[in-house]
């Protein structure tokens, strides 16, 4: 018996092909490790991607209603002074892109606004008529305090229409400004009258250096002139800028993880 057990354990336990599939057997739940492992960084990876979407949506949304403030504060200071309605110059080279989106946004607005400014008025009037009637009946309190409520709720949801609507403008119009340039369109002015400013600085230089000097100071008065933007022209240009630094750092951010996850997939 003692000869059997011996050459029992000998047969199941010390052959070296049992050794080889107990060593298999160990590097494989090794490799299901890994893959359960390589699986949650992709679902972590993946979660990420889809919050930075939506942050870049946002981001783009944000930037509608910035730039719409912008073109609307724009377009009353012209309306103040008398002077005729006219699309920025740093957005000169796709106005007519930009026409649609801007009316539409425009027409959108104007009714809201109106209705907002009616109801705005609407509560002004009756906070005026509540403080002359001290001695109002409960029942009238309770009117008037139901209509008040009622006019700000609506006020409430006019105002959040209002922002929606900059929001979608700023999503309309996104693939149009975030392709072009965001550099001070008058430098392609300046570039074009190099070659004017510079004959007439060649001629007046051959009178002599004192000459010259005044030559390069016309020229330089000109090119600042040439140079320069209006404040809200400087806004608007600035507000493009950052929201496109903004999106361009988290597309870059998703392109990370996006290869992250790639690399995942191809190591499967």
């Amino acid at each position: 018996p003692v000869r059997q057990h011996h050459l029992r354990l000998t047969s199941t336990s010390l052959y070296p092909h049992n050794i080889f599939f107990a060593l298999n057997h160990c590097f494989t739940a090794m490799g299901l490790l890994d893959k359960m492992q390589n699986a949650g960084q992709k679902v972590k990876l993946q979660g990420e991607i889809v919050l930075l979407n939506r942050e870049i949506e946002a981001r783009k949304k944000t930037f509608g209603v910035e730039l719409w403030d912008l073109l609307a504060e724009a377009e009353r200071k012209e309306m103040r002074s008398g002077a005729i309605l006219k699309t920025p110059a740093m957005f000169k080279h796709i106005e007519n892109k930009l026409k649609e989106p801007i009316e539409a946004c425009r027409k959108d607005m104007a009714l809201i606004d109106g209705e907002l400014a009616q109801h705005i008025d609407q509560l002004a009037r009756l906070e005026a008529r509540r403080e002359r009637e001290t001695d109002a009946s409960i029942s009238t309190f309770v009117k008037n305090t139901s209509s008040d409520a009622n006019l700000k709720l609506r006020i409430a949801k006019l105002e959040r229409d209002c922002k929606l609507r900059k929001e979608k403008f700023g999503c309309d119009v996104w693939s149009l400004v975030s392709t072009e340039p965001t550099e001070p369109t008058t430098s392609t002015d300046t570039s074009k009258n190099k070659g004017g400013l510079g004959v007439v600085t060649g001629a007046i230089g051959g009178l002599g250096k004192g000459v010259v000097g005044v030559g390069k100071g016309v020229v330089g008065g000109v090119t600042s002139t040439l140079g320069k933007l209006s404040k809200e022209e400087t806004a608007m240009q600035e507000c493009v800028q950052k929201a496109k630094d903004d999106v361009a750092y988290l597309e870059r951010s998703k392109e990370r993880k996006q290869s992250l996850v790639d690399a995942i997939r191809g190591g499967k």
